[in-house]
């Protein structure tokens, strides 16, 4: 088994009445989730890092989370289904250097927004449990050196690919001969980078929930005042959708580890990886949902949010409405100075 690699397997879309679930998923509703991702995502990060939303500390961590979806549809699910589509030469199978970098771009991508929105949650979990501390911690400026310190441990964690994958047959896999190293790095990178932060979601997120239900008991939110209820409301829907959207795939894979380290000689575990690629796929097409849901989630919690993208569309129609304004101008212009004049000499 390969960690995080890509286990559909796309043989039977020459004959239609071969086409499985997984493949009309992911022949037909990737793309639609493609497209959605990318526009979502990218309409986001605008709204996120322009007025109203760029003064909130926990706006950074959420454009960093839709920058992050929009990487994965870019660089990662995108050119698996245009090469499995095409049968096009994989960039990854092309060198040896071309696998170890692909490797550690898609481990440091896949689950970049899990981390990026966790950051969100302790966010908000200081701003409604330490108050006092809210002030200095809950601001842009350490916003964005957690971010750092984020990105700094993801590459730590996913740079391990760079020396324990490489090309054989034509096929970029897992270094299993002699290497020592590579069962350790393999259940390290699956919690580190997948279960772990799924986890925290989820407490965090029971944290804010139970937080915000003293509300009902008149007990005053610290940051009710400060107009930021929304953007706490956002983050903790988006912690708990991102937990059971990503948790299925971590205890899958888990699973599959389970097996492989085992031993790999072995026919009946062998039978058992094989049982559960099914199972990998589509918690793999509910982990892709996660990398969609950041768009609609800010429109129904976020009121400032709703704002910003009303500002953002006003930005772009006044644009469009000069630039015709324009346009039609100078072509009045011209055909007043082709208009032969009337006037006769005495």
């Amino acid at each position: 088994m390969e960690y995080n690699d890509t286990i559909h397997h796309y043989g039977n879309f020459t004959n239609p009445q071969l086409i499985t679930l997984s493949d009309f998923i992911y022949v037909y509703i990737c793309p639609v989730m493609a497209v959605i991702g990318i526009l979502g995502n990218t309409l986001a990060f605008i709204v996120l890092v322009r007025q109203p939303m760029k003064g909130f500390s926990v706006s950074v961590y959420l454009a960093a989370y839709c920058a992050s979806g929009f990487l994965q549809w870019i660089f990662n699910i995108g050119p698996d289904w245009l090469i499995s589509m095409t049968g096009s030469a994989y960039f990854r199978n092309m060198s040896d250097i071309s696998c170890r970098f692909w490797q550690f771009l898609t481990h440091f991508l896949t689950f970049s927004g899990l981390w990026f929105l966790t950051g969100a949650t302790v966010d908000r979990i200081i701003a409604l449990w330490l108050p006092a501390k809210s002030q200095i911690m809950c601001t842009v400026f350490m916003a964005k050196n957690s971010l750092v310190f984020i990105m700094i441990g993801l590459t730590v964690v996913s740079i391990h690919a760079m020396w324990l994958f490489v090309l054989k047959d034509n096929y970029c896999e897992q270094e299993k001969e002699d290497n020592y190293l590579l069962p350790y790095w393999v259940w390290g990178s699956t919690l580190m980078l997948q279960l772990l932060p799924s986890l925290l979601l989820f407490i965090f997120g029971n944290m804010m929930f139970f937080r915000i239900c003293l509300k009902h008991q008149f007990i005053q939110l610290p940051d009710a005042s400060h107009n930021e209820l929304d953007l706490t409301y956002t983050v903790m829907v988006l912690s708990f959708f991102n937990f059971f959207s990503a948790m299925p795939l971590g205890v899958t894979n888990l699973l599959a580890l389970c097996y492989w380290t085992n031993n790999t000689d072995n026919q009946h575990t062998d039978f058992l990886i094989n049982s559960l690629k099914a199972p990998l796929e589509y918690t793999n097409y509910l982990m892709w949902c996660s990398y969609t849901c950041a768009i609609f989630v800010l429109i129904g919690c976020c009121k400032n949010f709703r704002a910003g993208l009303n500002d953002c569309f006003k930005g772009v129609a006044s644009c469009l409405t000069r630039d015709s304004s324009n346009i039609e101008l100078q072509l009045m212009n011209g055909e007043y100075d082709q208009v032969p004049s009337t006037s006769t000499s005495v």
